[in-house]
């Protein structure tokens, strides 16, 4: 599959592109330095979660009517970038991860292409915020409902975002929860707070803890340490062969 037909970018939307039977987009943001399997198997996760949920027109659409779509991010102003790839490495790396990923899909299901990644971050100039992403992503899928993926860490910030409360009219919230129910209580007191104060609407995925980042991905490739098992191979391949964090 090339890359044309899992990227969408910002000619896509000034020339009109639209996907009108995508009923339920999830976005996972992120800066993928690298990408790795923690985050597909949070887009998994999350797909199951939007599969789960009722849709009118599942039974008449052959289109996928849920789908994933990352979203690296250009300039991220909340992070140091000093150890950040530049946006198209970054971005490669994505479709390499993500060709692999559907090709499993279509394997294990059948299914039609789900796992898709957008480009638009890095063609904007400046900071990169979810709100903006957001009204542009509208464009293209204009009947779906928009679900932000987000960790805990970022849902116990989400009142100090760039327009909190014009982000909740957007889309939702799907919080991935890996600490199970030792922080339950804390989170659906939150929940209670961010729908009172600010109209947002939060829904928790509860799913495994995994024990890398891609922090420790960059590091362990400095120290010359394996890193297999925790990326895609062309991924890795892709790392080896340019020389990325070494």
């Amino acid at each position: 599959m090339d890359k044309q037909n899992l990227c969408l970018s910002l000619s896509d939307i000034e020339k009109g592109l639209c996907f009108p039977s995508v009923q339920k987009l999830g976005i996972l943001g992120g800066s993928f330095n690298p990408v790795h399997y923690g985050h597909l198997i949070l887009g998994r996760t999350a797909l199951k979660a939007l599969e789960a949920q009722e849709c009118k027109q599942c039974e008449q659409d052959r289109m996928p009517n849920e789908c994933i779509l990352f979203l690296p991010t250009g300039l991220p102003y909340h992070k140091e970038n000093k150890d950040i790839l530049p946006f198209s490495a970054r971005s490669e790396m994505l479709y390499l991860a993500l060709q692999e990923e559907n090709r499993k899909l279509a394997f294990e299901q059948g299914a039609l292409t789900r796992f898709f990644f957008s480009t638009i971050e890095g063609e904007r100039s400046g900071n990169s915020y979810t709100y903006d992403s957001a009204v542009l992503l509208k464009k293209i899928f204009p009947y779906a409902e928009l679900f932000l993926i987000i960790g805990t860490d970022e849902f116990y910030t989400l009142e100090n975002w760039y327009k909190t409360e014009e982000l909740g009219k957007v889309l939702k919230f799907l919080v991935a929860n890996r600490n199970g129910e030792a922080e339950q209580k804390a989170l659906e007191e939150r929940t209670v707070f961010l729908k009172e104060e600010y109209g947002l609407q939060c829904t928790f995925l509860e799913m495994e803890r995994i024990e890398y980042s891609s922090s420790l991905i960059r590091k362990r490739i400095k120290e010359k340490a394996s890193i297999e098992g925790m990326l895609p191979e062309p991924v890795i391949e892709f790392i080896q062969k340019n020389r990325f964090y070494e």
